[in-house]
């Protein structure tokens, strides 16, 4: 992949044509990238269907059974590798067959055979929606936007949107669950008595839009109470259906103002956030508590194999909010 700068880009110079010149031994894909505008997000989109065109793999006639591709799943996101890890072992759990998950570790031989899935999962919708609606044009594969599963219920919920439209047999992850909610109930009581309910003033959630909204979701449903629910949203999302119980939701892009000023404000909050957030609020000398959720993260280190998502993933994360609501209650 060769990708030009802003300076090229006015030049003009044709990089795939310098490259054909060059005889060089093996594929080349351009992208012209002149400009600022888009982030993360909207380059690994623009990257991810230019592949597609490039390639433009034959149709496979006869389908994989429960075959399934992830898009827009990416180890470029915090603890992302994790987290996909346990979203493949779910879903191969509930007998789908994971074919392909361009963008995070799948090499050609693999990606060459995403058309013989029945059904693409569209994870980050900010990532793989687009490339989702180029592929069922081009193959016909239909696609759903299931988004990230956090939580317990979140997990099943999840998984049920997907067997709506490829149904499978669920109820090995259900038994899972119910094993995994007893578990823990009892830690959680155990806590309760010592410390009290899992509650916070304030919480503010800021990270990619798939991961802020999912996140948000599971914590009114499953993981904590709070008075307030903020939204920080890095992008905007279209299809990722379903109530979001915020008591208020900002993007990034067109909120900045606002933004820093209920950073600047934010006392005795929690916030499920990045290092971007947690350093207004040590500037600004507040009290806050931070479980990190999204890059930048410059005050922890994640060595673990231990996800954020999935059923794993939703004893992870109880147990870095009551660890953080266990500080709030100690005198030092």
């Amino acid at each position: 992949l060769i990708e030009n700068s802003c300076s090229v880009s006015l030049i003009g110079d044709d990089i795939e044509g310098i490259a054909a010149k060059a005889k060089l031994p093996f594929s080349v894909i351009g992208m012209d990238s002149g400009g600022l505008s888009g982030g993360f997000a909207e380059g690994y989109s623009k990257a991810s269907i230019r592949l597609w065109q490039y390639l433009d793999l034959p149709d496979i006639k006869i389908k994989c059974r429960l075959g399934v591709n992830l898009l827009g799943a990416t180890t470029a996101y915090f603890n992302g590798r994790n987290d996909l890890e346990e979203i493949k072992r779910i879903l191969e759990t509930a007998n789908y067959r994971v074919i392909a998950v361009p963008g995070a570790g799948s090499e050609l031989e693999t990606l060459q055979k995403i058309p013989a899935a029945q059904l693409n999962i569209v994870i980050n919708e900010e990532l793989g929606l687009e490339t989702a609606k180029y592929l069922k044009e081009r193959y016909g594969t239909p696609y759903v936007v299931a988004g990230i599963p956090y939580g317990l219920k979140g997990t099943l919920r999840w998984l049920e949107k997907i067997a709506e439209v490829l149904p499978s047999d669920l109820e090995s992850v259900r038994e899972e669950c119910v094993k995994t909610q007893e578990e823990l109930l009892a830690a959680v009581n155990e806590a309760r008595c010592t410390w009290g309910e899992l509650w916070f003033d304030k919480i503010i959630v800021a990270a990619p839009g798939t991961t802020a909204f999912c996140i948000a979701q599971t914590l009114r449903e499953e993981w904590a109470d709070t008075e307030k629910l903020t939204v920080i949203c890095q992008n905007t999302l279209k299809d990722l259906r379903g109530p979001v119980e915020a008591d208020e939701i900002l993007l990034a892009e067109k909120d900045s103002k606002k933004i820093e000023q209920i950073l600047q404000q934010a006392d005795n909050t929690l916030i499920l956030g990045s290092s971007s957030e947690s350093s207004v609020l040590l500037r600004e000398g507040k009290k806050f508590w931070c479980c990190n959720i999204a890059y930048p993260v410059q005050d922890e280190v994640l060595l673990a194999t231990a996800p954020f998502a999935g059923i794993r993933g939703a004893g992870h994360m109880l147990q870095r909010l009551w660890n953080l609501k266990i500080k709030t209650q100690l005198p030092y």
